[in-house]
Protein backbone atom coordinates (compact mmCIF):
# COMPACT_ATOMS: atom_id res chain seq x y z
CA UNK A 1 0.00 0.00 0.00
CA UNK A 2 2.85 2.44 0.96
CA UNK A 3 4.44 2.26 -2.45
CA UNK A 4 0.76 2.99 -4.08
CA UNK A 5 0.59 5.59 -2.31
CA UNK A 6 4.19 7.53 -3.29
CA UNK A 7 3.05 6.57 -6.60
CA UNK A 8 0.34 8.76 -6.39
CA UNK A 9 2.28 11.15 -4.98
CA UNK A 10 4.16 11.30 -7.82
CA UNK A 11 1.83 11.16 -10.15
CA UNK A 12 0.48 13.84 -8.56
CA UNK A 13 3.47 16.12 -8.45
CA UNK A 14 4.24 15.31 -12.15
CA UNK A 15 1.16 16.57 -13.11
CA UNK A 16 1.84 19.85 -11.18
CA UNK A 17 4.90 20.19 -12.75
CA UNK A 18 2.90 20.16 -15.88
CA UNK A 19 0.53 22.13 -15.11
CA UNK A 20 3.15 24.85 -14.25
CA UNK A 21 4.48 24.19 -17.35
CA UNK A 22 1.19 24.88 -19.16
CA UNK A 23 0.84 28.13 -17.32
CA UNK A 24 4.37 29.38 -18.09
CA UNK A 25 3.92 28.06 -22.17
CA UNK A 26 0.49 29.89 -21.69
CA UNK A 27 1.88 33.19 -20.40
CA UNK A 28 4.44 33.38 -22.52
CA UNK A 29 2.24 33.20 -25.36
CA UNK A 30 -0.29 35.81 -24.28
CA UNK A 31 2.42 38.04 -23.65
CA UNK A 32 4.63 38.01 -27.02
CA UNK A 33 4.01 40.82 -27.96
CA UNK A 34 4.68 43.06 -24.61
CA UNK A 35 7.80 40.94 -23.95
CA UNK A 36 9.41 41.63 -27.38
CA UNK A 37 8.48 45.47 -27.54
CA UNK A 38 10.08 45.54 -23.92
CA UNK A 39 13.46 43.33 -25.06
CA UNK A 40 13.73 44.69 -28.25
CA UNK A 41 12.24 48.39 -27.93
CA UNK A 42 12.98 49.30 -24.56
CA UNK A 43 16.35 47.19 -24.04
CA UNK A 44 14.79 46.07 -21.42
CA UNK A 45 17.82 43.12 -19.91
CA UNK A 46 15.58 42.07 -17.18
CA UNK A 47 12.26 41.29 -18.98
CA UNK A 48 14.97 38.89 -21.52
CA UNK A 49 16.24 37.63 -18.44
CA UNK A 50 13.14 36.29 -17.13
CA UNK A 51 11.93 35.37 -20.34
CA UNK A 52 14.59 33.29 -20.65
CA UNK A 53 14.18 31.42 -17.71
CA UNK A 54 10.42 30.88 -18.09
CA UNK A 55 11.39 29.55 -21.63
CA UNK A 56 14.00 27.41 -20.81
CA UNK A 57 11.76 25.45 -18.01
CA UNK A 58 8.38 25.45 -20.16
CA UNK A 59 10.65 23.49 -23.11
CA UNK A 60 12.36 21.42 -20.37
CA UNK A 61 9.18 20.55 -18.76
CA UNK A 62 7.73 19.32 -22.15
CA UNK A 63 10.24 17.40 -23.16
CA UNK A 64 12.67 19.46 -25.91
CA UNK A 65 16.36 18.22 -25.41
CA UNK A 66 18.82 20.26 -25.78
CA UNK A 67 19.64 18.49 -29.20
CA UNK A 68 16.66 20.19 -30.58
CA UNK A 69 17.63 23.22 -29.14
CA UNK A 70 21.24 23.68 -30.37
CA UNK A 71 20.23 22.29 -34.15
CA UNK A 72 18.28 25.47 -34.52
CA UNK A 73 20.91 27.34 -32.29
CA UNK A 74 23.47 25.95 -34.67
CA UNK A 75 21.30 27.63 -37.74
CA UNK A 76 20.83 31.12 -36.47
CA UNK A 77 24.43 30.73 -35.02
CA UNK A 78 26.02 30.30 -38.81
CA UNK A 79 23.74 33.58 -39.36
CA UNK A 80 25.76 35.43 -36.83
CA UNK A 81 28.97 34.52 -37.99
CA UNK A 82 28.49 35.56 -41.57
CA UNK A 83 27.42 38.94 -40.72
CA UNK A 84 29.21 41.82 -41.82
CA UNK A 85 31.30 43.33 -38.77
CA UNK A 86 31.39 46.66 -40.80
CA UNK A 87 27.67 47.30 -41.45
CA UNK A 88 25.24 48.80 -38.73
CA UNK A 89 22.36 46.89 -40.59
CA UNK A 90 21.78 43.27 -41.82
CA UNK A 91 21.81 42.46 -45.55
CA UNK A 92 19.35 40.82 -47.43
CA UNK A 93 20.94 37.65 -47.64
CA UNK A 94 20.94 37.57 -43.88
CA UNK A 95 17.44 38.66 -43.75
CA UNK A 96 16.56 36.02 -45.51
CA UNK A 97 18.20 33.12 -43.68
CA UNK A 98 16.62 34.51 -40.43
CA UNK A 99 13.16 34.59 -41.90
CA UNK A 100 13.92 30.85 -43.31
CA UNK A 101 14.01 30.24 -39.48
CA UNK A 102 10.55 29.95 -38.94
CA UNK A 103 9.73 27.34 -41.68
CA UNK A 104 12.87 25.14 -40.15
CA UNK A 105 11.22 25.11 -36.68
CA UNK A 106 8.25 24.15 -38.47
CA UNK A 107 9.27 21.25 -39.91
CA UNK A 108 11.23 20.17 -36.40
CA UNK A 109 7.64 20.82 -35.31
CA UNK A 110 6.03 18.78 -37.15
CA UNK A 111 8.47 16.06 -36.77
CA UNK A 112 8.17 15.05 -32.64
CA UNK A 113 5.00 14.18 -30.67
CA UNK A 114 2.61 16.51 -28.86
CA UNK A 115 4.01 18.08 -25.99
CA UNK A 116 7.13 18.87 -27.68
CA UNK A 117 5.34 19.88 -30.71
CA UNK A 118 3.53 22.34 -28.22
CA UNK A 119 6.47 23.39 -26.52
CA UNK A 120 8.18 24.55 -29.74
CA UNK A 121 5.32 26.25 -31.56
CA UNK A 122 5.65 28.32 -28.34
CA UNK A 123 9.52 29.31 -29.00
CA UNK A 124 8.56 29.78 -32.78
CA UNK A 125 5.90 32.61 -32.20
CA UNK A 126 8.63 33.87 -29.55
CA UNK A 127 11.52 33.13 -32.22
CA UNK A 128 8.73 35.05 -35.48
CA UNK A 129 7.70 38.12 -32.99
CA UNK A 130 11.50 38.69 -32.59
CA UNK A 131 12.32 38.23 -35.83
CA UNK A 132 9.79 40.92 -36.79
CA UNK A 133 11.14 43.33 -33.81
CA UNK A 134 14.72 42.63 -35.70
CA UNK A 135 13.95 44.04 -39.01
CA UNK A 136 17.37 44.49 -40.20
CA UNK A 137 18.85 45.92 -36.86
CA UNK A 138 22.43 44.26 -36.17
CA UNK A 139 22.01 45.43 -32.73
CA UNK A 140 18.88 43.95 -32.30
CA UNK A 141 19.94 40.91 -33.84
CA UNK A 142 22.55 40.64 -31.03
CA UNK A 143 19.76 40.80 -28.75
CA UNK A 144 17.81 37.92 -30.45
CA UNK A 145 20.91 36.04 -29.96
CA UNK A 146 21.11 37.10 -26.39
CA UNK A 147 17.83 35.99 -25.81
CA UNK A 148 18.58 32.39 -27.85
CA UNK A 149 22.10 31.51 -25.61
CA UNK A 150 19.86 32.22 -22.49
CA UNK A 151 17.25 29.90 -23.31
CA UNK A 152 19.51 27.28 -24.16
CA UNK A 153 21.08 27.73 -21.22
CA UNK A 154 18.36 28.02 -18.43
CA UNK A 155 16.74 24.43 -19.84
CA UNK A 156 19.80 23.29 -19.07
CA UNK A 157 20.15 24.97 -15.91
CA UNK A 158 16.28 23.11 -15.06
CA UNK A 159 18.03 19.60 -16.53
CA UNK A 160 17.73 19.56 -20.36
CA UNK A 161 18.46 16.42 -21.40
Amino acid sequence: MKEIEELKKFIEEDRVQRDQADRIGNMIKSNLGSFSKEIFEEGNAKTLVLLSQSMGRYLKEKGVTSSQIRNIFGYVKRIDMGIDSKSDTLDASTLKKLYLLSPKLAYVIGRNGRNVGTALTVLKELFDKSIEKVGNNKEKFKTFMDLFESILSYHKFYGGK
